[in-house]
């Protein structure tokens, strides 16, 4: 695969000449859908890579209401 197949693909379908506004073919919708899942797996590899650098911060975010929650039902039972 290209680097102007990825491009074409990434651009979505273009509007054919002669045909009906607002009226797509199942292959033109097929064409659509593939280059959104794209564009998404694009989207998230590279927030991925972005927020690596972050990783301990995000996990201790992501789990500090945890482990407080935690904290206060061992403090509750004892």
């Amino acid at each position: 695969m290209s680097i102007a197949t990825v491009v074409d693909v990434l651009r979505g379908p273009s509007a054919r000449p002669g045909s009906v506004p607002g009226s797509m073919s199942l292959a033109d919708h097929l064409r659509e859908v593939r280059a959104r899942l794209i564009r998404s797996a694009l989207v998230l590899v590279v927030a991925f890579f972005v927020a690596l650098p972050f990783y301990d911060q995000l996990l201790a975010l992501v789990l500090g209401p945890y482990n407080q929650a935690q904290t206060l039902i061992g403090e509750d039972t004892v």
